[in-house]
């Protein structure tokens, strides 16, 4: 496995995966062959200017601790993050795909708060790995090793998981990891709560525990991933049976279900990811969804590009009635590598029609947004 000290905050969890077979950047550099407790840290500022002036400009920060304490039969760990509190009218409030590093850890009233995200166990089954605990899903899903991490790669949320997988937050539940062989593929189970910590009214522990509560369901994943000499892939189905409302408002309620791909090619030091990902239209507002992204070398610095379209629901509505309008994101990043535990990258965005509006009523049809993001990590 490919180590690199990254900055941490999308390193959300020491999974099955990232101590099997696969190179996933943005789970930094702990190992599960280690026998002794081990610690990661990271700081990561961003601030963010846009060409609305309906929008304020934005400086926003996170913290990410993480712990591991291997033994014969496994290893436990625990993540600690924080966020500064968004600015009211912020860039990262306004519009929601700008900056996937940002909200990550808030209170009820939006307010930037310290929380243990994850406490889970993964216990060893020879080369695989049971997962239990409070965990989050998009760390061991819809995997990437050119946009995957939010806070050394891409920082627009569309280059970091796809947007049509309901994923919830930091949830309750297990992931189950089989390792690849030579003759066979991998494959991912996960089953965790429909609600996590940040999908509840109060972003409350009491609430997370309460796995029965009105219109709450189960999030079921399935993924299958296999590597080639130059090529990695994963392809998944999924299902949330929360009570999720028909977008025609005829009251009716049902599961939200859908299907994905990611894969990663490489071409020397250049790498490709493409994205693809449908859900169930008759209530998912992001309906379809691709991207493609590249990471290669520049000048002995890395430069990143990505380009991504949502597509939305024919029967999704504004609140005025209105229909909504597909969205589309680009993005540009360069990242200067000043030591080996300190970037600094700064990036441009293009996001046409963020949150499916193309009113122009709160921000305009097509915006750019300029960002200089510094990342240390211990």
């Amino acid at each position: 496995m490919k180590q690199y000290h990254l900055p941490l905050t999308a390193l959300l969890l020491i999974s099955p995966v990232a101590m099997a077979d696969e190179p996933i950047k943005r789970h930094g550099v702990i190992s599960a062959d280690q026998p002794n407790i081990q610690v990661e840290g990271g700081f990561t500022a961003t601030y963010q200017q846009t060409n609305d002036d309906r929008i304020h400009n934005e400086g926003t920060g996170s913290f990410d601790l993480l712990a591991a304490l291997p033994n014969e039969s496994g290893h436990w760990s625990i993540y600690i993050e924080g966020n500064l509190s968004p600015r009211e009218k912020g860039i990262s409030t306004m519009l929601s795909e700008a900056n996937a590093d940002a909200g990550s850890a808030l209170d009820r009233d939006g307010k930037g708060r310290l929380q243990v995200s994850e406490l889970h166990y993964s216990s060893k089954l020879g080369k695989n790995y049971l997962t239990l605990g409070l965990i989050n899903p998009s760390c061991t899903l819809d995997a990437s090793d050119v946009a995957n991490d939010e806070t050394s790669q891409f920082i627009g949320a569309s280059f970091v998981n796809n947007p049509s997988i309901a994923f919830p937050g930091y949830a309750l539940g297990a992931c189950f990891h089989y390792e690849e062989a030579t003759n066979r593929p991998g494959l991912n189970i996960l089953l965790t709560s429909s609600h996590g910590l940040a999908d509840n009214p109060n972003t409350s522990y009491s609430e997370l525990v309460d796995l029965g509560a009105e219109g709450k369901g189960a999030f079921i994943v399935a993924e299958l991933y296999w590597t080639t000499a130059s090529s990695r892939w994963h392809i998944g189905i999924w299902s949330n049976s929360a009570h999720h409302a028909y977008l025609d408002d005829s009251g009716q309620t049902g599961n939200n279900q859908g299907a994905y791909l990611s894969t990663d090619h490489f071409f020397g030091q250049t790498k490709l990811n493409l994205r693809i990902g449908a859900a169930n239209d008759e209530i998912s507002t992001a309906a379809r969804f691709i991207a493609l992204t590249q990471e290669t070398p520049l000048f002995g610095q890395t430069l990143g590009l990505g380009l991504a379209k949502t597509g939305v629901s024919d029967k999704a509505k504004t609140e005025s009635g209105a229909d909504m309008a597909d969205s589309q994101q680009a993005e540009a990043y360069v990242r200067f590598e000043l030591e080996s535990n300190w970037h600094l990258t700064p990036s441009v965005q293009w996001i046409q029609n963020s949150g499916f509006d193309d009113s122009a009523t709160h921000y305009a049809r097509e915006i750019s947004i300029y960002s200089l993001r510094s990342s240390y990590t211990f």
